[in-house]
């Protein structure tokens, strides 16, 4: 409050500190690509996860369900929203336990939701 900055101003200069804004902002479009594939991947793959226990993926068949369904009209607090980032973020986990590439941001156990909520946004409001 200080300064009257917002959060992401405040964020970005902390950044200055160590990068150029160009360095900061690639580094944030790699993370976010990363996000993007990890999802993509979880989206397609289908069969056993590793690991012995013999779990069944569930993201593409959940997938495939909900685009029968439909798009969300709104971006607001609706089931079929919840959906989506539940189906998002379980893609993420599978590929996780899996053992592909995933952004373990801001930590492992939150490593689905983040990418969910962000993929779910981009995908869904128009104004994104």
């Amino acid at each position: 409050r200080r300064h009257n900055l917002r959060v992401s101003e405040l964020m970005l200069a902390n950044e200055r500190m160590w990068r150029s804004d160009t360095d900061t902002r690639d580094g944030l479009l790699r993370i976010w690509r990363a996000m993007q594939d990890c999802v993509n991947s979880g989206l397609k793959a289908e069969g056993i996860l590793p690991g012995g226990l013999n779990v069944q993926r569930r993201a593409a068949r959940l997938h495939r369900n909900l685009l029968e369904i439909g798009k969300p009209n709104v971006i607001g607090s609706t089931l079929s929203a919840m959906e989506w980032v539940n189906l998002y973020a379980l893609a993420v986990n599978e590929e996780n336990a899996a053992g592909g590439r995933m952004v373990t941001a801001p930590t492992n156990g939150a490593a689905g939701i983040v990418p969910a909520v962000l993929h779910y946004y981009m995908r869904f409001n128009p104004d994104a």
